[in-house]
């Protein structure tokens, strides 16, 4: 699930993994995001980094 905008700073959480197909014999290679926003919430998200 995708974070809302409007965001004033991003967190990378823990390590990068492979999941997902990206073409023959590779993966999609994601990182998991905090966003922070000022209202003090924060949003939790696997972002899209390339394939491995």
């Amino acid at each position: 699930m995708a974070c809302p905008g409007g965001y004033y700073a991003q967190d990378a959480v823990g390590v990068t993994f492979c999941q997902g197909s990206c073409g023959t014999g590779k993966n999609l290679k994601w990182q998991k995001y905090r966003y922070l926003y000022a209202s003090g919430a924060t949003c939790t998200a696997d972002v899209y980094i390339s394939c491995c």
